[in-house]
């Protein structure tokens, strides 16, 4: 019915489901959730240059290992 409404403009039949538990719910907006992200100042050259000396000394360092360094 929708599809015939509003063509390809008409959202997925999942996205109906999901805005409908949204309402469900008590929800009035269909805006995300604002997350958590980690900060995106963590992989720079400095870092990168690192691991990479890390890596020719020893190719068996585990992650664990690099991050304890």
């Amino acid at each position: 019915m929708l599809q015939k409404a509003y063509g390809d403009d008409c959202p997925s039949t999942s996205t109906v489901y999901e805005w409908y538990e949204r309402f469900r719910d008590g929800r009035e907006s269909l805006e995300d959730d604002p997350r958590i992200e980690r900060p995106r100042t963590t992989t720079n050259d400095k870092n990168v240059q690192s691991i990479r000396d890390f890596l020719v000394k020893d190719r068996r360092l585990t992650c664990r290992m690099i991050t304890e360094e």
